[in-house]
């Protein structure tokens, strides 16, 4: 008696197909992994079902992705070293064959987006059509482009939907168990390096009785011609004397191969797996707030308090709608935090008495209201003057410390040269996110991402794991208040950006150097917005008005203005083909630069 709906054979291996290459995330194969993963996962909806990971090569956080998605008891880790798809495909094979869990098994490949709910639909035209053997998810758009797919097929309706017989899949499909024994020396030759369409084209014994289309083939489509001849030279048996087995796709597809020249047709896939990037990003940010939103318990906190003068004063502004970050954000310092310590909130005009509630669960917090939204460089600047604390870290309100802050201040006091130290940060997927940059040379602004690098140059004690950099982010910022006060705090004629720039060249016009220390890691959720983008342009133009030369201000200013004007006419021409909203957004951005150029603050 079998235990399960269904058993599965999944392979994954740790780098993007080329046929993907061009399709979103399709530069990060481990979060395209999880957008795929995820969506065969809602797919299935209740079915039960076994799973075995093949993990060709992948690293450990493959295996945290299918424990994430799979309860322990129905999932089996199987890591193989490298041994390529022609060989996973063969441990697939022997796997589903040798199980008892299922009579029916799935061939699933890594690289198939799902739609949610919809895979019982493929279970059940299996179980209640005897004469259909084989049925995959994925509608290939060949079969409405190539002679070699589009023959007569036969049409049928099941479950509210139509269904046609295929000539030729891929490699991820359904079948029985029994169906899969009597033909696994056809599916095995893939490891003898045949193709997937001969395969498919000896058992279905599709277009390999036809000379004339051979022949045609043969001048129009030479390797079309090729994968007949290799139908015969490899099933030559299979299609002279071999049964005839059929395949079927639903119509439209519920399932693509993740190939940017034959997604499955009607369907916009493209938006579905971005819908699908951001809810896997929501779920990690609640899990990241939820997790650390239980540290609650004010005796902790309130060990942490001083008695006399803290040795680190945290700075945090909360504006309305950022109240939501507060608890995880907060409850994250009293869980990590391990010295002395105060927490300064500034209310910073919020129409919302929100901060009352927190201050009531954490009353170890110091509150300060300000009538009116001062802006992120004033705002500070006011919770830095009521600040005690021999040092000042200032931290955005989205973030969460995964770790102690203790390796920061300990290298901030290990060296009288560290003016300002940063941290290592993440996205709510758990990604490095660039923290740390270069300053803004004339040459780099031609390319604004130039600014940001991954540190490479080692500073201090190898203990200290730190890095030499030009600037860290304003979202963990960390100097000690001497040097606060020498620099003069943030510079408050531009609200928003460039305010950590400018107070990192400060700092090294003293002497002091800015560093990164990665052992301090930190999650963020927020980033750049499109919205903000004439204070980007604002926060540059005045770096170079305060620390450049003449010269070098000039520069500045042309290749920006030079930028500009290039990026409005290419999302110009962008948006009128493509009819994108962001896009359109963006150009408007652009446009509103262009006319604000004049006025040095937006």
């Amino acid at each position: 008696m079998t235990n399960y709906d269904l058993a599965v054979a999944y392979r994954i291996y740790p780098k993007v197909a080329e046929c993907a290459l061009g399709l979103p995330f399709s530069d990060h194969k481990f979060r395209l992994s999880e957008i795929c993963l995820r969506s065969f996962r809602e797919s299935l909806g209740g079915l039960r079902v076994k799973c075995w990971a093949l993990l060709d090569g992948c690293p450990d956080e493959y295996v945290d992705l299918f424990r994430k998605y799979f309860d322990p008891q129905d999932l089996v880790l199987l890591p193989l070293p490298q041994v390529g798809h022609r060989a996973t495909f063969a441990k697939q094979i022997e796997v589903l064959l040798g199980q008892e869990d299922s009579d029916f098994v799935y061939f699933a490949e890594d690289d198939y987006f799902y739609l949610p709910g919809q895979f019982h639909r493929l279970l059940d035209f299996l179980r209640e059509n005897e004469d259909a053997h084989f049925a995959s998810p994925y509608d290939h758009l060949d079969c409405y482009t190539t002679d070699l797919h589009r023959r007569p097929k036969w049409l049928r309706i099941h479950g509210g939907r139509h269904w046609r017989t295929a000539a030729s899949t891929c490699l991820t499909f359904l079948t029985r168990r029994e169906t899969l024994r009597e033909t696994q020396a056809i599916f095995l030759s893939y490891r003898r390096r045949s193709i997937g369409c001969s395969m498919w084209l000896s058992l279905t014994k599709s277009r390999v009785f036809n000379p004339f289309f051979f022949s045609r083939q043969l001048v129009r489509e030479p390797f079309f011609a090729k994968i007949i001849v290799k139908s015969w030279l490899y099933f030559w048996r299979q299609i002279l004397f071999g049964r005839k087995w059929t395949l079927w796709v639903p119509l439209p597809g519920i399932a693509t191969h993740l190939d940017r020249h034959a997604l499955s047709p009607t369907i916009d896939w493209s938006a579905l797996i971005k819908e699908e990037a951001e809810d896997i990003e929501l779920e990690n940010a609640r899990r990241c707030i939820d997790s650390y939103a239980q540290v609650r318990t004010p005796e902790i906190a309130v060990g942490h308090l001083p008695s006399t003068k803290p040795l680190l004063s945290i700075l945090i502004l909360t504006h309305n709608d950022s109240n939501k970050f507060l608890d995880g954000c907060l409850g994250s310092i009293a869980e990590n935090v391990s010295c002395p310590y105060e927490v300064i909130l500034l209310d910073n005009g919020s129409t919302e008495n929100i901060c009352e509630q927190f201050v009531r669960q954490h009353p170890w917090i110091r509150l300060i209201r300000s009538e009116k939204n001062l802006g992120f460089n004033a705002g500070n600047n006011v919770a830095a003057r009521c600040a005690r604390g021999k040092h000042l870290l200032l931290l955005n309100v989205d973030t969460i410390l995964l770790t102690d802050v203790a390796p920061a201040v300990r290298l901030l006091e290990s060296n009288d040269h560290i003016g300002v130290v940063g941290a290592q940060a993440y996205s709510p997927s758990l990604e490095v996110r660039f923290s740390a940059g270069r300053f803004p040379r004339a040459w780099r602004l031609w390319l604004f991402q130039s600014l940001f690098l991954r540190p490479r140059c080692r500073y201090g004690p190898e203990e200290f794991h730190a890095y030499k950099v030009d600037w860290v982010e304003g979202s963990f910022f960390m100097t000690s208040a001497e040097n606060w006060s020498a620099v003069g705090g943030f510079e408050e004629q531009n609200p928003l950006y460039g305010n950590d720039v400018d107070f990192c060249k400060a700092t090294l016009a003293r002497g002091l150097a800015a560093v990164q220390c990665v052992d301090a890691k930190y999650i963020h959720f927020g980033g750049f917005g499109v919205s903000r983008m004439k204070y980007l342009y604002a926060g540059f133009r005045r770096y170079h008005e305060k620390f450049s030369s003449r010269t070098e201000q000039f520069a500045a200013n042309l290749v920006l203005r030079a930028g500009l004007i290039a990026r409005i006419l290419v999302y110009g021409f962008w948006c009128r083909m493509a009819k994108n909203k962001q896009i359109e957004e963006k150009f408007s951005r652009f446009i509103d630069v262009h006319r604000t150029w004049a006025q040095k603050v937006p």
